[in-house]
């Protein structure tokens, strides 16, 4: 377990018996109460560094519950009123969840909205074109102009991180 303390006094950091992974002092936090910008952050870093490759995402599905390992997701596609979330070697999985929200749910540096249709996991590219990705397992993302750019700025972060 691992907690976040907002405190004024670094001395009481150094007397806790507890490893501290982060903290953020009291005066760094917003002046509104409702934004606590430096809890939210420590909070999504702890979150991360949590995660890490092995995030998982709860998917909900008529009555029962599936646990996908985020790193197994290839790509998702958005057709009607159905998500396809497809994982290499296996039929994709069907939920009613927009994409949007799903990829709020996912880890932000390996997941990209690349078309109003599609969300590429990194994890899994082979190529990138700049109007496509080509995945591992051969199947063709397309990227939208709409998308291009941040796109484009998302996957060479992703790459850069790789070095």
């Amino acid at each position: 377990m691992q907690i976040i303390i907002i405190h004024d006094e670094t001395a009481y950091l150094e007397n806790t018996h507890e490893k501290i992974a982060r903290f953020c002092q009291e005066n760094q936090i917003d002046g509104t109460v409702r934004s606590f910008s430096g809890v939210r952050e420590a909070l999504q870093e702890l979150q991360k560094e949590m995660n890490g490759a092995s995030q998982k995402l709860l998917l909900e599905l008529k009555g029962r519950e599936i646990v996908l390992g985020c790193e197994e997701i290839l790509y998702m596609e958005r057709d009607k009123r159905k998500t396809f979330i497809t994982c290499a070697g296996e039929e994709p999985i069907v939920v009613s969840e927009k994409l949007e929200s799903l990829l709020q749910r996912l880890d932000a540096g390996a997941f990209s909205r690349c078309h109003n249709s599609f969300i590429v996991n990194f994890r899994h590219v082979r190529e990138y074109r700049r109007n496509s990705f080509l995945l591992e397992d051969g199947s063709v993302i397309p990227v939208s102009r709409k998308y291009a750019r941040s796109v484009k700025e998302q996957f060479e972060e992703w790459t850069a991180g790789m070095q």
